[in-house]
């Protein structure tokens, strides 16, 4: 039978072995928990990064809509100019043409005007993917300066100088125009008489009139 002493000390020692016993449970246990949270902050970054994506991808189709607007916006305006120097180039040659007895003067004064719109045609700012259409546009500018340059230098005054290279150059400028609607998804039509109907936000244009 065991002393007083030697039961407190028997006592003492299964106290000392169930902390132990409990301490190493909880250690056990630990890690567990540790591993739930990394579970969840990597499901946070995994979503983290979903949104991020999601984001970019938002901006950038907000972005890449607006540029497409501005560009045919800018294509809009662009067309506009060009067919007004293209009306007031039309009407220095019919002018010319329509009359029997064109003095020499009158002729330096036609040819000074469409020098001087040619000027115009070459600042005039086209839009990023249209510098093939300003080449023909310049093309046709160029032509008639040609043709009235041809005749100041043999006298034509009251003659009508071939047109075929200006009419061929026109129908090109036309075909890349009708590329470049397609291209911009811009509604048009093209008619018999060689003119170009276009929409653009509930409004209708005609080019080549």
């Amino acid at each position: 039978m065991l002393t007083p002493a030697q039961q407190k000390i028997r006592q003492e020692l299964e106290e000392l072995h169930i902390n132990g016993l409990l301490q190493t449970e909880q250690k056990n246990n630990q890690p567990k928990v540790m591993q739930q949270s990394d579970r969840d902050k990597k499901g946070f970054r995994n979503t983290g990064t979903v949104l991020f994506i999601l984001v970019l991808l938002i901006f950038s189709l907000t972005l890449y809509n607006k540029k497409s607007i501005e560009n045919k916006e800018a294509f809009i305006s662009y067309l506009a100019k060009a067919q007004d120097l293209n009306k007031k180039g039309d009407r220095v040659l019919a002018n010319i043409q329509s009359e029997p007895n064109t003095s020499r003067t009158e002729m330096i004064q036609a040819l000074s005007l469409q020098s001087k719109l040619n000027e115009q045609a070459k600042e005039l700012k086209v839009p990023a993917g249209f510098s093939e259409l300003k080449k023909d546009f310049l093309a046709v500018n160029e032509e008639r300066l040609n043709i009235l340059t041809e005749m100041l230098k043999k006298n034509l005054t009251g003659m009508t100088p071939s047109l075929n290279q200006l009419y061929v150059k026109q129908e090109l400028e036309k075909d890349r125009l009708i590329r470049a609607f397609r291209r911009t998804s811009i509604k048009h039509k093209e008619y018999e008489d060689g003119t170009i109907q276009y929409w653009y936000k509930n409004h209708s244009y005609i080019y080549g009139e």
